[in-house]
């Protein structure tokens, strides 16, 4: 059978993750694609934080260009997050011909119509579909799909973290900073990245960009106590609605 190269970037949480489903969904893929999927090789920016038992996995690289340079590598999965290096490494993947796949919410959102249009000028196949809606498939579903239909508007929870925190202080009673250490935000509760994570569904709606600068957003700290008194559970939503010059995060 054929064999499909792929090179992964990161090797944290969600690098394992991937590289675990690789390897557990082998046969699997195979017979779904008619093609074997074969981690060849995989980049890490410090050679300390792969396992000790892992040391001697020749996969393992820490220099960029093994994978930009090596011929053999098919495809290439970022998974390291944030938005540098991960964009620039994304982006010369993509200048070297190779098929890019990545979840990587924030380099999406920031930067992600530089590497779409690079892509798109290369004739490179780039999937951020994981990035959008905890990987819900979407992106595919409003680009296909629903090509011929008018969007009128966009409204969802795009933000895990805040649905956690209002599900705590809903159903325990928790407080707000109880809560919210318990979910250990870190980034996802600043106003413009919880703007931007809606980003991605606009461009696949509109073809481009909106800056953050024309986003807006509404707060309501009593929410729980609101939704209680009226016998509902409230959820903060990220809403484009196309008729009105701002997005909305509520």
């Amino acid at each position: 059978m054929e064999k499909v190269k792929v090179a992964l970037l990161g090797f944290g949480t969600v690098g394992r993750g991937v590289a675990q489903v690789l390897e557990m969904n082998r046969q699997v893929l195979a017979n779904r694609v008619g093609k074997e999927l074969e981690l060849h090789k995989i980049f890490v920016r410090e050679s300390r934080k792969v396992e000790p038992d892992k040391k001697d996995d020749a996969r393992f690289v820490t220099e960029i260009r093994e994978i930009i340079e090596d011929s053999e590598i098919d495809i290439v999965i970022e998974a390291m997050g944030g938005e540098e290096p991960a964009t620039e490494y994304i982006k010369a993947a993509l200048r070297a011909g190779k098929p890019v796949v990545t979840a990587n919410k924030l380099a999406i959102a920031t930067r992600g119509a530089e590497m779409i249009e690079l892509a798109q000028e290369i004739g490179v196949p780039f999937f951020y579909e994981a990035s959008v809606g905890g990987g819900i498939p979407i992106v595919r579903q409003i680009r296909e799909s629903l090509n011929s239909n008018e969007i009128l508007s966009l409204m969802g929870i795009v933000n895990g973290t805040t649905n956690y925190i209002l599900s705590k202080m809903t159903n325990e009673g928790m407080e707000y900073g109880e809560a919210w250490s318990m979910a250990n935000p870190w980034r996802k509760l600043r106003r413009k990245v919880l703007l931007r994570l809606i980003q991605p569904l606009m461009w696949a709606v509109m073809m481009r960009f909106i800056s953050c600068r024309f986003c807006r957003r509404w707060l309501f700290p009593e929410v729980p106590i609101i939704g209680r008194f009226i016998g509902k559970v409230l959820k903060r939503l990220a809403a484009r609605i196309f008729a009105m010059p701002t997005v909305l995060a509520m």
